[in-house]
């Protein structure tokens, strides 16, 4: 079994993204994918929280960042079953992703976990760009979160460590369970969770560290 991990740079446009479908399908080894956020979008969300922002402001940035991913769905997903179920799990990912940056915006205040969690949403919305085009190729993916699938953390904000035995417990058979049923796991690479169920991110390169997170816990070959 392998790991293909993939950055922010592969998701960048359309035609790179469809490349990764290529590479991903044209390998027939069973596989689980992690996935970056989409080029800059992390990078946007961290100079976002970065000031204090009008309402506007926050409409204007959920606006672009759905117009983002909108367009990116376009290009890699023609299936029309497979864009609406996209549209409507991006969808909601925004709301909740705005109703996190209003208030914010509403207390003037912004806590590690609060700063954590929104840098999550950028692989949140990855996974199923990824998923969707990868299942109008074909393939049976499947978008995993690491907080709803349980890859656990120290609870360090901004820098977390992975607890490996806690994490090997809680995906390793139900990973390798997708697998053997020919699913294609596509997960959120970046963060993982506390005990309590609060998201923490791994920092920089993170989404290196998630796949060898992941690696360890389905006892990956390569």
């Amino acid at each position: 079994m392998k790991v293909l991990k993939f950055g922010g740079s592969c998701l960048k446009e359309g035609e790179s993204m469809l490349e990764v479908g290529e590479i991903i399908t044209s390998d027939p080894s069973p596989k689980a994918v992690v996935v970056s956020a989409v080029n800059n979008v992390t990078d946007s969300l961290v100079a976002f929280m970065s000031e204090l922002r009008t309402e506007q402001e926050v409409q204007e940035f959920i606006r672009e960042l759905r117009d983002t991913h909108m367009a990116l769905l376009r290009d890699v997903a023609k299936d029309m079953e497979t864009k609406q179920m996209a549209v409507s799990m991006l969808l909601e990912r925004l709301t909740r992703l705005e109703r996190l940056l209003y208030g914010i915006c509403y207390l003037e205040e912004l806590t590690p976990r609060t700063r954590d969690l929104v840098q999550s949403f950028g692989e949140q919305m990855s996974v199923i760009l990824v998923s969707a085009m990868l299942q109008d190729m074909g393939v049976n993916a499947v978008p995993l979160m690491a907080d709803e699938i349980g890859i656990i953390t120290d609870g360090n904000y901004g820098s977390a460590t992975a607890d490996l035995a806690a994490t090997r417990e809680n995906i390793g058979s139900r990973i390798r369970e997708m697998v053997g049923r020919a699913e294609v796991p596509v997960i959120t690479g970046f963060f993982g969770r506390t005990e309590e169920g609060h998201i923490t991110i791994f920092g920089r390169n993170g989404t290196d560290y998630s796949a060898a997170v992941i690696g360890n816990a389905i006892q990956a070959d390569s």
